[in-house]
């Protein structure tokens, strides 16, 4: 624990230094601050923008009571503490990846610090410590949930609180109940409809504005950003517009969502302590919607790191998986999107610029057809159980030529 909390207040201190002054440092933990003030205060939540970058409280009410902490100081001083917060979950959730591919003990914790540190380097993870978002935060509670033993004392209940703060984590839900811990899906739908209870208590006229004013994609964002790479951002920026694509995109978000679920639920019925599968199940699931979500930030796709560690049996057995795999975070890396494009610049995209801003879903869809055929092959017989850091299961042996 100590090794961890020193790497991550040593990587969020640099990156303080580093980043302090960019226009976009703390922009999303600033939207959470301001609607904690106005829950506080006078106002509404959804009335207009919010902060510089016209940015709206997007979330539930629930979100800016949780959120009411934040207040108490600044963004910068908050966002720093926040973010170490982050790097610590990180460092768990690469833990339970390492003890899944063998590595355990004192030589899992150095490897979670090394890669935290290292994580800076992948735009999606470095953008989340930026902005002040709560992707890590997100990761981290899914792996709990489906970590955990089945029937354990309150199992269900942060993927339910994490839910009421924003309404994204609720895919994990479903995900609990296609791999048959229906307990734990029940639990963190009840406590879901308790965090809607609070906001309506707390806040009726916000609840009722939020709940019957939801929309397929959030006010004030632009599906054509280049800093968004959803199926529907990509064909917004390659047809120039929306005109005559609502129904294409239905049928296709439709098709690659019920065939990635159904990818993740084969992987994700070995149960916990499955070897990867169940872990590679609950990546499929945060990948599949980062693809069909309407706008879907680059931020989002923070499980890239936990992905390419619970994918390193096959690159050690093949030196076209090592080549796979470093290309799939060479790509998360690169910042491929921004290569000679006016972020601000419109619908008008070239040919070469919608393959350079499509990078991520591209990558993505790769990474699920071999998830898929990861899926296809028969489970490895259950190892025993145990917690990161002792040698208590025998990770699942790469695939054979």
């Amino acid at each position: 624990m100590a090794l961890a909390l020193a790497v991550a207040v040593a990587v969020a201190g640099v990156h303080c230094a580093v980043r302090v002054d960019d226009y976009a440092w703390m922009l999303d933990l600033k939207v959470y601050q301001a609607g904690a003030d106005i829950l506080l205060g006078q106002g509404s939540l959804y009335a207009g923008p919010l902060t510089e970058g016209e940015l709206m409280f997007q979330y539930p009410p629930f979100g800016a009571v949780v959120f009411i902490p934040f207040t108490l100081a600044g963004a910068t001083a908050v966002g720093v503490v926040w973010n170490v917060v982050g790097l610590l979950a990180l460092q768990w959730v690469l833990l339970h990846c390492l003890d899944r591919v063998g590595v355990r003990g004192t030589r899992a914790s150095v490897w979670a610090g090394l890669l935290a540190a290292g994580s800076l380097v992948l735009e999606p993870v470095e953008a989340t410590l930026l902005l002040g978002q709560v992707n890590l935060a997100v990761m981290a509670v899914a792996f709990w949930e489906v970590t955990r033993r089945p029937g354990a004392r309150w199992h269900g209940v942060a993927l339910g609180v994490m839910t009421g703060i924003k309404l994204v984590p609720a895919v994990f839900v479903v995900y609990l109940l296609l791999t048959r811990r229906t307990r734990a899906a029940g639990v963190a739908t009840a406590v879901f409809a308790a965090t809607v209870g609070v906001g309506f208590l707390l806040r009726p006229e916000d609840s009722w504005t939020y709940w019957t004013s939801l929309t397929g994609a959030p006010k004030a964002e632009r599906p054509e950003q280049v800093y968004t790479s959803s199926l529907w951002s990509v064909m917004v920026r390659a047809f120039h517009g929306t005109d005559g694509l609502l129904l294409p995109w239905l049928v296709v978000a439709v098709v690659v969502g019920v065939a990635g679920m159904a990818i993740a639920v084969r992987l994700g019925r070995s149960g916990p302590g499955g070897g990867r599968r169940d872990l590679l199940g609950l990546v499929c699931v945060a990948l599949v919607e980062c693809l069909v979500l309407p706008v879907s930030w680059n931020h989002y796709w923070v499980w890239v790191l936990p992905l390419a560690v619970l994918l390193l049996p096959h690159a050690r057995a093949s030196w076209a998986a090592a080549a796979g795999l470093a290309l799939v975070v060479a790509a998360f890396a690169l910042r491929v999107f921004e290569w000679g494009i006016d972020p601000g610049g419109g619908l008008a995209f070239s040919p070469t610029q919608v393959l350079q801003t499509s990078v991520y879903p591209v990558v993505t869809v790769a990474v699920l057809v071999t998830l898929a055929v990861i899926a296809g092959r028969p489970p490895p017989t259950p190892p025993r159980p145990g917690p990161p850091g002792r040698t208590a299961s025998t990770a699942d042996s790469p695939p054979g030529p």
